[in-house]
């Protein structure tokens, strides 16, 4: 099998809408996110070429100041499957992110997705941790009253310098969002204004429990995904019911929450959440890390 892999440019997009088309029944993100991949300077989209065709493609984008790369949106025609094509192109990744200084590689996948997790472990990349999810048509969700914990909706500035009294809040001082992660540091949640809104609740000085909440894309239409971290139940419900009654009323078309699993029971037996979306869904952050001098030996 001859093949090529290089960068992609937009003299690509024909075949990239192609391979969206044969994602997901259609309703693939890619055609919302290439753009934005190409004109980003932090961004390395490559692709693999047979025949003069894209038939693979996987970004790779430089996060956490440069510390981490972020592997996102890997996809392979459906007609080119089966040939080892994602695990070339994702080698090839890790490597040129090593040779950018990062010091980690990283991205999400669902628990259950076995050929992704193999991939990952071919790399090289280990399970850091999971975090359940869960999506429902804001058709059927019920949402409860107001909440029972105050929740106030503050800037990313305010979030951070709050965090900072409950840090345990976040494990691994990782924070996941609609299938994504960051550090929490201050420059990399301040680079998320604009882009999500939070919510906290603050107690005698203390942050006990926060949310963020942003737009997700799609082809059917813009969905609400947001994230609840929290130091019990109560705390918990009261961003869940929050944010569904945000999605309800606003006429978002499904709402998407990411949540730690110790809140996992307490979701399930919600009767906010329709029965038909309380599957045990969760997603898994993979990471494979660099040292200074594996990257310099890449370099060179």
């Amino acid at each position: 099998m001859d093949y090529q892999v290089r960068r992609v440019t937009q003299s690509d997009r024909e075949d990239v809408m192609t391979i969206a088309r044969l994602t997901w029944g259609g309703y693939d993100y890619l055609p919302f996110a290439f753009d934005g991949w190409l004109q980003d300077p932090n961004c390395y989209t490559f692709g693999i070429e047979i025949d003069g065709h894209l038939v693979a493609l996987n970004n790779l984008r430089l996060i956490d100041d440069r510390s981490t790369g972020w592997m996102e949106g890997l996809r392979v025609n459906r007609y080119h499957r089966k040939r080892g094509l994602a695990r070339v192109l994702t080698k090839h990744i890790v490597e040129f992110a090593a040779e950018t200084g990062v010091s980690r590689v990283r991205y999400t996948t669902d628990t259950t997705n076995a050929a992704s997790l193999k991939l990952g472990q071919e790399v090289g990349m280990q399970r850091i941790f999971d975090m359940g999810v869960f999506w429902a048509g804001t058709d059927k969700i019920e949402p409860s009253g107001r909440p029972g914990r105050r929740l106030v909706n503050v800037n990313a500035e305010t979030f951070y310098e709050q965090f900072l009294s409950s840090p345990d809040l976040v494990p691994n001082g990782t924070l996941i969002f609609d299938w994504k992660a960051v550090q929490v540091t201050k420059s990399s949640v301040l680079a998320l204004e604009g882009k999500c809104r939070f919510w906290t609740s603050v107690r005698r000085g203390v942050l006990e429990s926060f949310s963020l909440g942003l737009d997700r894309k799609e082809m059917k239409g813009i969905e609400w995904s947001f994230t609840v971290y929290a130091n019990d139940d109560d705390a918990f419900l009261s961003h869940l019911g929050y944010h569904l009654s945000y999605a309800k009323k606003h006429k978002y078309n499904a709402a998407m929450g990411t949540y730690p699993l110790g809140f996992r029971k307490a979701l399930l037996s919600s009767p906010m959440i329709p029965k038909e979306s309380r599957r045990r869904f969760a997603l898994t952050l993979l990471e494979k890390q660099f040292s200074s001098k594996s990257a310099r030996s890449l370099v060179s």
